[in-house]
């Protein structure tokens, strides 16, 4: 089955991001949407961990940790900016992210700009060793 992964907790987590965006606008600090985004996805009854840690592996050794902005419902993982431009190098970050989580799911958040930014991103190879 080759479908939309996590479609419906997708739709959730976009519709949180779009309605925090609406009633705050940009120009904020990051830390400020962190928090109403996380009280928006808790208000559905989602699960948020915030900064939720992950170890690094290299040649089978732990070479340190990485801490995502958010993840929801233990499926989706969040990146979540508020910066005057998205860089390839942020959406890079994301994808690492995924590639070295076991998340098949990522979007990155740009709450700094007149419509909402966002970049969904879909890890299909697995967890390196």
């Amino acid at each position: 089955m080759s479908g939309f992964i996590h479609k419906e907790l997708s739709n959730k987590v976009l519709g949180a991001a779009f309605k925090v965006h609406s009633a705050l606008g940009e120009g904020l600090l990051e830390k400020v949407y962190q928090r109403a985004y996380m009280l928006e996805l808790q208000a559905q009854g989602l699960s948020v961990v915030q900064q939720a840690a992950f170890p690094v592996f290299y040649r089978g050794e732990s070479v340190g940790t990485f801490r995502a902005d958010m993840v929801v419902n233990n499926a989706i993982l969040i990146e979540l900016k508020a910066v005057s431009q998205v860089t390839s190098g942020m959406e890079s970050q994301l994808y690492n992210y995924l590639k070295l989580s076991s998340l098949q799911v990522g979007y990155l958040f740009n709450f700094n700009a007149p419509s909402l930014y966002y970049k969904r991103l879909v890890n299909t190879r697995g967890q390196p060793r």
